[in-house]
């Protein structure tokens, strides 16, 4: 929710020379002054030898669309054979270094399997109303959130070992990307998708035909003068009962 917060002083307001015997410091009043749904005044007064000074802070709770709950649409499932393409993965790289043919053993005699039975119980991938949601990691874990309307391409991609297993993997390119040809996330092994990539694709196209009232369009420009004017009016009823 975005929060426009201005904060009216106004000094002069002579109390005489502290003819009411109230301590230097602060005074609240007991509630808000009620206003319009989603706005709220708070009075804060503050004597200082003769002088009283009167804080106005006003906050203006503005809905925006963006800030709705982020819903879950849909999870996507991953083969069972994503572990296998995990588990040969790995010894390929390990045939390819005199160091890697030292540890096939260890992955052979069931660190292999455990490491990837625990990597695909971690491997999560959801689509929500704003944002898809990546999760994996054993040791480390990380989530990543996308944003839908940062999301520019879903491509699907299949290599020599990925078609050997009946695979494919879908790499989420983003605005923004730093690096050429680089990717926001690879998931490989995700049942149907293509499916999964339309779903995606159509979500995100959906939100951009929905309209957002963002700081500086004619409805927030509205609504804040309204306000101010409300908190004018105040000042003006308080200066008018000393």
């Amino acid at each position: 929710m975005l929060h426009i917060i201005p904060v009216l002083l106004q000094q002069g307001l002579e109390a005489g020379m502290g003819a009411e015997g109230i301590p230097d410091g602060f005074s609240y009043g007991s509630d808000p002054e009620p206003l319009a749904p989603n706005r709220s005044i708070h009075l804060a007064e503050m004597r200082t030898g003769w002088k009283r000074r009167i804080f106005v802070a006003a906050s203006l709770s503005t809905e925006v669309l963006m800030t709705h709950n982020d819903d879950l649409l849909t999870a996507a499932r991953f083969e069972d054979k994503l572990r296998t393409y995990w588990f040969m993965r790995f010894v390929l790289i390990c045939v390819s270094t005199v160091i890697g043919i030292a540890i096939l053993p260890i992955w052979f005699l069931g660190w292999g399997q455990w490491y990837v039975r625990r990597s695909f119980e971690a491997l999560k991938c959801a689509l929500h109303e704003r944002t898809l949601v990546v999760k994996r990691g054993i040791f480390f874990k990380v989530e990543k959130t996308i944003p839908l309307d940062k999301i520019q391409d879903l491509t699907v991609k299949e290599g020599p070992l990925l078609r050997m297993l009946g695979l494919r993997s879908l790499k989420i390119e983003t605005a923004g990307q730093g690096t050429p040809g680089a990717s926001e996330a690879d998931l490989i092994g995700i049942v149907n998708p293509l499916t999964f990539r339309d779903e995606v694709l159509r979500q995100r196209d959906s939100m951009s035909a929905v309209p957002i009232s963002l700081p500086g369009s004619e409805e927030g420009t509205s609504g804040t003068i309204e306000l101010l004017t409300e908190i004018r009016d105040l000042l003006s009823q308080i200066a008018g009962q000393r």
